[in-house]
This record gives C-alpha cells, sequence and structure tokens, in this order.
C-alpha cells in the first residue's frame, strides 16, 4: 500500500502535475494539518456534539465556545479529509465518523485518537532516535502519570475488541485445559476471548504494575471479571508461574529486542505445562520481494521510535519457538496485517 494524494477530477489531475514539484513540502504539512484536525474533532467534542444531526458551524460554534472562523476552516479539512459532508452549509458525520468517531458508538475509537497526543510527542524524537538507535522508552519516559496509563489502556481496549473474536478461534488449545496466561494482557480481552472456546479455562493476565492499576478497572467494567484475573509483573524480570496449558503473549514483542524475546520465549517454556500452547500475535507483516509497504514499514518504525523495538517476521518468531524446543509451529494467513504463530511445547 502507498499513501498518496489522489485526483478525483480532470482539473485535479493537472493540479497534481503542479503539486508533484512540491511534494515534499506537501507530504510534510499536508498530513500533519489533517491528523492534528481529526484529533481536534476529537478532544473538542465536534464529533459528538454534531452527533447524527446536520448543523451550521455558526451553531456548532455557539455550543461549544469556539471560534466560528477557525472552527470552519477546521471543518472544511474534516469534510475535504472524508470525515464530514456538508450540504448548503450544513455539516453532518460520513459514515465512517459515525462509526468510529461518537463516543456512543460500540465500535469507536475516540481514545485511539486521544492516545495520539502522546504518540505526536514520541514522534518528534525521531532524529535522536535514529542517531542514537535508542527509542524513547514509552513506559518509563511518556507514561508517567495515572491519566496517560489509562488512556493508552483504554487505547490498547480499541485495538483489541476489533480482532479478538478473530484470532481466539484460531489458537491451539489442547483438551481439557484450565489455565492461560496472557502476558501484557492489559484489560485481558484476548485471553478472555480464548477462554470463553474452553471452558472452563481461565486467563491471568500479567502485565506492568501501572498497567494493570489501570486495565484491570477497564476489565471489570466490560464485564471480563468472569474469565480474568489480573497479576502485577514484569515479564522479562520476575516468575511467570506454572502449569499453564496455554501462554498467549499479544501485541507485546514489538517493543523487545531480538535477544529479549528469545529470553521471554524461554523462559515461557518453564512456565507451560506439557503439550502447552505458546501463541504470539504481533502487528506486523510477511517477507516480500516487492519495495515496502509504507503502513507497515511506518509501523515498525514507531514501534522502534517507541522502545527500541520493530515489527518481526513471522519466519523470525517460529525461529525463535523452534530454537526453544517448540514443535508443531505454525503461521495464520487469516488476518491481513497481522501476525499470529503458535507452538506447542513437549516435555
Amino acid at each position: 500500500m502507498k499513501y498518496s494524494i489522489i485526483p478525483e477530477t480532470k482539473k485535479d489531475e493537472e493540479k497534481l502535475g503542479i503539486y508533484q514539484k512540491f511534494l515534499p513540502a506537501i507530504d510534510t504539512s499536508m498530513p500533519l494539518i489533517i491528523s492534528r484536525s481529526i484529533m481536534a474533532g476529537v478532544r473538542l467534542n465536534i464529533f459528538d456534539t454534531i452527533g447524527h444531526d446536520a448543523v451550521t458551524s455558526t451553531k456548532l460554534a455557539q455550543s461549544l465556545s469556539l471560534n466560528e472562523e477557525s472552527l470552519t476552516l477546521l471543518l472544511n479539512v474534516l469534510t475535504g479529509a472524508g470525515y464530514l459532508n456538508v450540504d448548503n452549509g450544513h455539516y453532518c458525520l460520513s459514515d465512517i465518523s459515525k462509526n468510529l468517531l461518537l463516543r456512543n458508538s460500540p465500535d469507536n475509537l475516540c481514545v485511539n485518537v486521544e492516545y495520539a497526543y502522546l504518540r505526536w510527542k514520541m514522534i518528534d524524537q525521531l532524529e535522536n532516535v535514529i542517531q542514537t538507535g535508542k527509542g524513547v522508552d514509552l513506559h518509563q519516559s511518556f507514561l508517567n502519570d495515572p491519566e496517560s496509563w489509562n488512556t493508552y489502556q483504554r487505547s490498547m481496549f480499541g485495538f483489541a475488541k476489533t480482532i479478538a473474536k478473530q484470532i481466539a478461534p484460531l489458537v491451539p488449545v489442547k483438551p481439557n485445559a484450565k489455565k492461560l496466561l496472557d502476558i501484557g494482557g492489559s484489560h485481558g480481552l484476548m485471553g478472555a476471548e480464548i477462554c470463553k472456546r474452553h471452558p472452563p479455562m481461565t486467563s491471568t493476565v500479567f502485565d506492568l504494575p501501572d498497567a494493570i492499576a489501570q486495565a484491570q478497572k477497564i476489565g471489570e467494567s466490560e464485564g471480563l471479571d468472569d474469565y480474568v484475573s489480573y497479576q502485577a509483573g514484569d515479564a522479562l524480570a520476575d516468575d511467570l508461574g506454572s502449569n499453564y496449558d496455554v501462554v498467549f503473549v499479544g501485541n507485546l514483542m514489538h517493543h523487545f529486542s531480538e535477544e529479549q524475546n528469545r529470553l521471554l520465549i524461554q523462559k515461557i517454556t518453564k512456565a507451560l505445562s506439557p503439550n502447552g500452547t505458546l501463541a504470539i500475535y504481533d502487528v506486523g507483516h510477511k517477507k516480500s520481494t516487492s519495495s515496502p509497504d509504507v503502513f507497515e514499514a511506518a509501523t515498525s518504525l514507531m514501534f522502534h521510535i517507541n522502545s527500541s523495538g520493530k515489527c518481526y517476521l513471522p519466519e523470525e518468531y517460529i525461529n525463535w519457538l523452534t530454537s526453544a524446543g517448540f514443535v508443531d509451529c505454525k503461521s495464520y494467513d487469516e488476518l491481513p496485517g497481522i501476525i499470529l504463530v503458535s507452538g506447542i511445547y513437549r516435555r
């Protein structure tokens, strides 16, 4: 995939020829304005205030105590970006905004947009990261108060709920399994969805203390406590326990180096019961001989900024599992943009 200016009319095609001469300037300004406009639309409650109505900028500015001229400029950007529609001066939400940017929508990603304010600060450190090879350490340097941890954990839940029901059926679980360990599991949704398919199995989330302090509240508010309990700890440093029939590591290993991931997998072998399953899911991509997909490349760079890690290939995960003694290792191709691998540890 590529991210580019797409002409919609013949006149647009003519403009594009001119724009190509200024492409670096456009690429370093337009996406920033669009991104920040979406963020402002959420933070200033613009999307929620419009709701399912069609309103003028005058009425909207009065309702939210905003400057009308400035607001109109923002609304026009959101309209051009496809997040609003306008008819005779009346603005309404597009379908994508109704589904994803209304806080009362079950699929809303508002908290993910709020998290972008934190990501904005981290990206500001990119040049230093490239010079030193060291990420900003998201968990230590940027998640430094309960509010930021809460935003981060709610953002993780927003993403997990879009894919949990698709991943859960793919995870191999041996008969009569009773215990699942969800490392870095945050709110616990992923482990809960696996357990629901294999009663009476229950899940223990193992995550950092600051994460548990916020994520447990999210899990309990979502009714996950029938399946999930929570344990604070550092997976790289602390004992993981034992006799788990399944260990699930979701959306975590991109934070770690290869050495750390190998260490974690080795520790997991001691936490598994005989013939237990290790399943690893993460954002990532398949090996390709073509030019890089900009979304995949940008995601990997973003993780590198966050914590010095990156996206890993399925082949790398399987190599680590095989080296640690896992058998029946498998990569699943059902979910585009998602890496899911599993292996069985036989004692």
